[in-house]
């Protein structure tokens, strides 16, 4: 990786590394299980279950409605944080 003129390496520590990999392993077990071409509802509840079974914690999605300058557009899938699948 080329290195950013003052920007210093950064490396993120155990419990982070921990927990990237069991997220990452989650996922890739959903994936494995069902496989290719079905509605990401679909990926979406697996995930879920998956990582309930691991002891994962994370922040469902919730629908909020979704406006255009002024018009009711429809209802969107939102999380309580900045990432897809936020995990604790």
């Amino acid at each position: 990786m080329k290195r950013i003129e003052g920007k210093r390496d950064w490396k993120p520590d155990a419990e982070l590394e921990r927990l990237v990999y069991n997220v990452i392993g989650a996922a890739i077990d959903v994936h494995r299980e069902i496989g290719p071409g079905f509605p990401e509802a679909v990926y979406d509840k697996a995930l879920r279950i998956e990582l309930a079974l691991r002891n994962i914690p994370f922040a469902p999605q919730y629908q909020v409605p979704l406006h255009y300058k002024g018009h009711h557009v429809q209802r969107a899938s939102c999380w309580d944080r900045p990432t897809r699948f936020p995990c604790e």
